[in-house]
């Protein structure tokens, strides 16, 4: 399984987004290193990405919203939907958003909504 690729910077999204260009799109993480909640949704994703195939259908970043706090505005008002932390997006090959989540509302049953795979992963 591909790790998440960590954005730090605008260069770093640019580059995130060109290689979106060369799967069927991915998964941006927005979350803070000292956010229980973060820590719970970041869980989610791991356990769901534990089931998915190792086909590179997608791609994976995160942002850490304190370490990165002007990307993280900058995210909001490219993507067009308001900050939050955590927060998730399913994005398509060009970057727009398809789905996204924030707080509670990130679980292993929504992503695989998102994605269009069934979800493998038992609930726990």
């Amino acid at each position: 399984m591909e790790k998440w690729r960590e954005l730090q910077s605008e260069e770093d999204w640019r580059g995130f987004k060109q290689v979106l260009a060369r799967v069927q799109g991915g998964f941006l993480f927005k979350m803070s290193p000292i956010c229980s909640v973060s820590f719970k949704a970041e869980a989610e994703l791991a356990a769901w990405r534990e089931g998915l195939a190792d086909d590179g259908l997608f791609s994976f970043a995160r942002v850490d919203v304190i370490a990165a706090r002007a990307l993280s505005r900058l995210l909001a008002a490219e993507l067009g939907v308001k900050h939050e932390s955590p927060q998730v997006f399913r994005l398509d090959s060009a970057a727009r958003v398809i789905w996204h989540a924030d707080h509670f509302a990130i679980t292993r049953q929504k992503l695989a909504a998102a994605a269009g795979i069934p979800d493998t992963v038992t609930p726990s």
